[in-house]
């Protein structure tokens, strides 16, 4: 007999024997289907579980878009079926196509899933491709994400007032409309991650941007080299 199945695949049976039959169908792509068994007009749900047939890859949490904010380092949760986590290696691009950055993966004990830790300067539409470590393809990349600006944005490129070594430097930023600049804290790191100073924030109550508020954050650079001002709201 032929009957169609719950993805509208055709489905065939046979009989077997006197107590047993075999049944298959042509699934049009991979996922959980339900296939119904009718035994002495009781219907049994039977689950069939379809792979894609190489690996593929999907975010985590499929209800909710990831949470992502430029110049945020953000942890995302990948699910692989079809090959080892610890197998897999990840490349985020820009709105322009451009490589920001190889993601760093952290595999996640006996699952197969991971997290993948990335961040980025630049809100809009991103890409995140994985593939597996010889370049070979997972089916589900590129996966899409969506950068939102940062709340706390500078006004000007820090680099243009040449700061130096124990000089103090003063960086004037616009906020969020919804941050207030009292509840903010910031301090200074190197490039190990390790604070090197605190920083003073000083609301600019006399001027905004479009209504949003300014503030100047304040401090003396202990060392050389790259460092990074953290902002944080409330601890966060």
């Amino acid at each position: 007999k032929e009957k169609r199945g719950k993805g509208g695949e055709k489905e065939k049976r046979k009989r077997k024997g006197k107590n047993t039959g075999e049944g298959g169908f042509t699934p049009r792509k991979p996922g959980r289907y339900i296939a119904t068994l009718g035994v002495a007009g009781v219907s049994i749900p039977v689950p069939i579980t379809v792979d894609s047939g190489e690996p593929s890859i999907s975010f985590k949490n499929t209800k909710t878009s990831p949470n992502i904010i430029s110049g945020v380092e953000s942890s995302i949760p990948l699910l692989i079926d079809g090959a080892s986590p610890s197998d897999i290696k990840a490349t985020l691009r820009d709105p322009s196509g451009e490589i920001v950055s190889q993601p760093k993966i952290v595999v996640s004990p006996q699952t197969d899933s991971c997290e993948v830790i990335l961040s980025t300067d630049k809100p809009g539409p991103h890409q995140l491709e994985v593939t597996l470590a010889d370049g070979s393809p997972v089916y589900g990349s590129p996966l899409p994400l969506s950068v939102e600006p940062s709340p706390v944005q500078l006004t000007s490129d820090p680099s243009l007032s040449l700061p130096t070594l124990q000089s103090p430097v003063a960086l004037e930023v616009v906020l969020d409309k919804s941050l207030d600049p009292l509840s903010l804290s910031a301090v200074v790191e190197d490039p190990t991650g390790k604070v090197v100073t605190p920083v003073t924030i000083e609301p600019k109550t006399d001027s905004t941007i479009g209504g949003a508020p300014k503030a100047i954050l304040k401090f003396n650079p202990p060392l050389g080299g790259p460092l990074v001002v953290k902002v944080s709201s409330l601890g966060k």
